[in-house]
């Protein structure tokens, strides 16, 4: 005796574009979204906490003892002027959704440096305060230490995440994508040159 087969079932024209379309604003409203918006107003307090009073940050990166104030005083000095700079920027990207992707790398990498300042004063039993937020010490309280990383390591899951899956709908990157996309709807594309 031979199986019968089910009859096939003809799948709804669009039903699968609106699941992938409720799927990408559910991803966007409740995932994206707030770790844009956590990252952007992190960094941004960070950003204007060192900049606030840009000495101390620089004291505060000497005291890390990864640079010899002697010969690399110049680097001391650019770092403390560039990094709160650099935060500010790329938090406000992130709290536009404007270039998201390279905000989010941008932090990814400013985290791996500072992960690496701190494991250098953890290893050198180096006994200073992070200066992460300026003279404030948020999430970590007492001199640097394992919670300091594990607080970078959360922070670079979420940049990576925001590297993987962009700035989600609700970004100003998607809605210009969106925008460009229809202009070149039905619009020939010259031939390739090659």
């Amino acid at each position: 005796m031979a199986r019968r087969r089910a009859p096939r079932r003809r799948a709804r024209p669009g039903r699968g574009r609106i699941t992938v379309n409720i799927r990408r604003w559910i991803e966007s409203i409740l995932i994206l979204l707030p770790i844009r918006l956590a990252l952007a107003g992190l960094f941004g307090l960070a950003a204007v906490l060192k900049l606030s009073d840009p000495q101390a940050f620089a004291f505060s990166i000497k005291a890390y003892e990864v640079f010899d104030p002697s010969t690399q005083g110049h680097a001391i000095v650019l770092l403390a002027f560039v990094l709160p700079w650099a935060e500010l920027i790329a938090a406000l990207c992130l709290l536009l959704g404007v270039w998201t992707r390279a905000a989010a790398v941008l932090l990814l990498l400013m985290l791996l440096a500072f992960t690496g300042g701190l494991l250098h004063v953890i290893s050198n039993n180096i006994d200073i305060e992070c200066a992460c937020f300026g003279n404030y010490q948020l999430v970590c309280k007492g001199p640097a230490g394992w919670c300091n990383i594990a607080r970078n390591a959360v922070l670079m899951v979420a940049s990576a995440l925001l590297v993987w899956r962009g700035g989600g709908l609700l970004a100003v990157d998607t809605a210009l994508a969106r925008r460009g996309a229809s202009r070149t709807d039905g619009v020939d594309q010259p031939p390739d040159p090659a």
